[in-house]
């Protein structure tokens, strides 16, 4: 992945305490050092950056990838000390000890490269920009289960169609002629059981797709 530099990581308990983390990610959270962050860091809700907001959203991560046992992946977009702000691309995995789930290890990479920044800002979050003041997220991308009822290019169409592009722009994106994503959009419909394209994203959006990337989106950009 060029578009990225190596990035940070850690780990916490079941417990969401942190067990370990990276040097570089202390002053980020706004502590001195490493040694500092583990002497009075316990859990996200400690951290001393705007990016405590997102606290519960991390947890719930956490959660689901324990309850599922398996790792996830994610775009979060925080803001960390000196008003500092970072795009990064995220993955969540089990620490097993003696064969179960001692906790949950995370790794970020920074995402720098100018068109993709610009293409997950605008694509995970419409309103980054909330009356004139930037919003944090994390979104997760696609996972495995999902595909047992989209296939990989209706997933991408999906995506897009949330986004209000239309058909003939989904086509320039993907690289397809428009006549095909309007296929791929009757099988959505079909599938979601409804009757328009209005009823497609509304649906959609009450299952919670709009919170979901495919992960073969970062191959078109």
């Amino acid at each position: 992945m060029s578009y990225v530099r190596p990035g940070l990581y850690g780990g916490k308990d079941l417990s969401g305490c942190y067990l370990y983390l990276s040097d570089d990610f202390a002053p980020l959270f706004g502590y001195r050092s490493l040694d500092h962050f583990m002497e009075h860091t316990r859990t996200d809700y400690d951290i001393k950056a705007k990016a405590v907001e997102l606290a519960p959203v991390l947890i719930e991560e956490d959660k689901k990838v324990v309850t599922n046992e398996c790792a996830i992946k994610m775009v979060t977009f925080a803001c960390f000390t000196n008003d500092t702000w970072s795009l990064m691309y995220a993955e969540k995995k089990p620490i097993y000890k003696d064969n179960k789930i001692y906790g949950v290890a995370s790794s970020y990479i920074e995402v720098t490269e100018k068109r993709m920044q610009s293409f997950l800002l605008n694509s995970c979050e419409k309103n980054y920009f909330f009356e004139n003041k930037k919003k944090q997220f994390s979104f997760n991308f696609q996972q495995n289960h999902n595909e047992k009822l989209f296939s990989k290019r209706e997933s991408e169409c999906l995506f897009f169609v949330i986004r209000g592009k239309a058909c003939s722009e989904i086509a320039s994106i993907l690289g397809i002629k428009r006549r095909t994503v309007e296929v791929y959009v009757d099988n959505l419909k079909e599938k979601l059981k409804v009757f328009n394209k209005s009823q497609l994203i509304e649906k959609a959006l009450s299952l919670g797709y709009y919170f979901i990337i495919p992960e073969s989106i970062i191959d078109i950009i």
